[in-house]
């Protein structure tokens, strides 16, 4: 389950590892280089952990998936402050159309305690999801 906080997204409340999927996006001209960017951060709990999370993009074609390399983050237990990270990807060729479909998802993608046999924290929050055509 996700809860929607106006524009932020929390991932994970409920210890099933979860992500967003963007709905289709259409019109995208062919060989157009595109750059996918967000901000993101990891849930740090009330003992000041950082959860260990890394965010994964994954790019599905039909029968063709791209997942690109994870991305993680560097805070120091017990003493950096929680704030957001930025990220930029470039799809360079990827094709992109009415049946490309994007995902952000967290390294743990699907895992839970019935299917792990332990509590999976991998938390995380997502905003201002942009696709933009590359300079």
């Amino acid at each position: 389950m996700q809860y929607i906080f106006r524009t932020v997204i929390s991932s994970s409340a409920r210890q099933t590892q979860a992500g967003i999927t963007l709905p289709a996006i259409d019109n995208v001209p062919a060989n157009t280089n595109l750059t996918l960017s967000f901000d993101w951060a990891p849930m740090v709990g009330g003992t000041r952990k950082f959860d260990p999370v890394q965010v994964i993009v994954t790019i599905t074609n039909g029968s063709n998936v791209v997942d690109l390399a994870p991305i993680g983050h560097n805070f120091q237990n017990s003493v950096d402050q929680l704030s957001w990270l930025h990220a930029e990807l470039n799809l360079g060729n990827i094709t992109v159309n009415k049946d490309t479909r994007i995902t952000i998802k967290s390294n743990g993608w699907g895992e839970n305690k019935a299917n792990t046999g332990s509590s999976v924290y991998l938390r995380w929050f997502i905003d201002n999801i942009k696709l933009t055509k590359t300079k």
